[in-house]
């Protein structure tokens, strides 16, 4: 006889390994991780957004102050403000929209972890 072969039981439903190669997987942890990635990413562009308004905003504030009567400029300053108010406007709307979608459909949009989870029954 060459040797022995040892049966295992082995738990599917805790991930639970034997030996060197044991592993106890919490099958949420994976999504906890997917679900703050994708947070922050929506943060920083959220952040993001905001100061690039501030930063348009600003910018078309000292064109208008330097235009100096003159309307042609004047009138580039105000668009560019429009234009800024409007992403600015566009930027909240959309978040705004995804949080009441989520909220109405029975499932957070932004916190894409927990939906996968329901999804995936862990």
């Amino acid at each position: 006889m060459i040797g022995k072969v040892h049966a295992s039981s082995v738990s599917l439903g805790n991930f639970v390994g034997v030996g060197p190669m044991y592993t106890n997987i919490n099958p949420a942890e994976p999504l906890s991780l997917l679900e703050k990635v994708i947070s922050v990413i929506i943060g920083i562009m959220t952040i993001g957004g905001g100061i690039y308004f501030l930063f348009i905003f600003i910018t078309a504030a000292f064109q208008w102050i330097e235009a100096g009567g003159d309307k042609n400029k004047l009138q580039k300053a105000r668009d560019k403000i429009v234009q800024a108010v409007i992403g600015l406007v566009v930027l909240v709307a959309a978040y705004a929209i995804i949080s009441v979608l989520g909220f109405v459909l029975g499932f957070s949009i932004l916190q894409p972890g927990s939906l996968l989870g329901d999804i995936w029954g862990s």
